[in-house]
């Protein structure tokens, strides 16, 4: 078996350096785990009152996560964000916002001067590297405004049983992506250009011819030579021009 599974690594990569060394301009590039960003209502209170958006997106194996601009007045003041691959629980990460392991207190997160935005940004987790389940994710904060300061959620699901403002998750779906780059073809492109003009020159010049007999008689007169050239210049211009790479994205099974 295993004899079989190196002989079918070879034939494959055997493959694939014939198409690059065919096809020079053409090459692939590693894949990458890309979610597309995902937005949640930001609420606080009993009555889940919206005042806010939370987001979440996966790149290049960096997770950010955005805490965008509130209403009310309300400005950011402390971010605590938890991942898993379950659901979280009272043992993990527990009901404590403090003990999420994505805080501003941690340097993980960071709040815009004044406290109108937020954002979280930290490693992909080899546990979350999966493309066909999702992530569950607790996004919370310490808001305040002239009336006071309230703890907010991303809304979602309780995690507890907890009446009024309860702990909350959500979750984003870990759809996959495989980033291909392909290098077309150089462009060969040839301009002529023709160039004709005609030059006309004229020469004049006077004869004479003089017979004497008892009487002298000179008679004079002149010749006019035209002479025409016609010139014809030809330019052929070569250049080679390389298009930029294209990038495309295309949905993949698990990249890793």
């Amino acid at each position: 078996m295993r004899h079989q599974l190196l002989s079918s690594a070879l034939v494959l990569a055997s493959g694939l350096l014939g198409l690059v060394e065919s096809k020079p301009h053409f090459q692939v590039s590693a894949r990458d785990l890309y979610v597309a960003e995902a937005c949640d209502d930001f609420v606080y209170g009993a009555t889940k009152t919206q005042v806010g958006k939370v987001c979440a997106s996966i790149l290049e194996g960096t997770m950010t996560v955005t805490f965008e601009a509130l209403t009310e007045g309300f400005t950011y003041s402390d971010l605590h964000v938890w991942v898993g691959t379950s659901a979280p629980t009272d043992g993990n990460p527990g009901r404590a916002p403090g003990g999420f392991p994505y805080t501003n207190g941690n340097g993980k997160c960071t709040i815009a001067a004044g406290g109108a935005t937020g954002t979280c940004t930290f490693p992909v987790a080899s546990s979350w590297r999966s493309c066909t389940e999702v992530l569950y994710i607790v996004t919370h904060a310490t808001i305040a405004n002239s009336s006071g300061s309230q703890t907010a959620w991303g809304a979602g699901t309780c995690w507890v049983t907890d009446k009024g403002n309860c702990p909350k998750y959500w979750t984003i779906t870990r759809t996959c992506y495989c980033r291909s780059t392909s290098f077309p073809e150089p462009v060969t492109m040839t301009s002529t250009s023709t160039t004709t003009y005609t030059s006309t020159s004229t020469t004049e010049y006077l004869t004479s011819t003089t017979s004497t007999y008892v009487t002298s008689t000179t008679v004079e007169y002149s010749t006019t030579e035209y002479s025409t050239t016609t010139v014809t210049s030809m330019d052929t211009l070569t250049s080679t021009s390389t298009p930029e790479p294209i990038t495309t994205t295309v949905t993949c099974v698990n990249p890793y």
